[in-house]
């Protein structure tokens, strides 16, 4: 398994894969991605040019 990210991105990959390792259905390991996804974009803050 090959990953690119930040370490936030990283550790989260990390604990899905470990997730699919002890047998977690594949629906549980992609809400969990999903979820964690929104949490991380909704962390990231920037100004946009207007």
């Amino acid at each position: 398994v090959g990953a690119v990210g930040g370490p936030e991105e990283l550790q989260v990959v990390r604990r899905a894969v470990g997730m699919l390792l002890d047998g977690a259905p594949h629906g549980a390991v992609y809400s969990y991605l999903e979820r964690k996804s929104n949490e991380l974009n909704d962390d990231v803050s920037f100004n946009a040019p207007r």
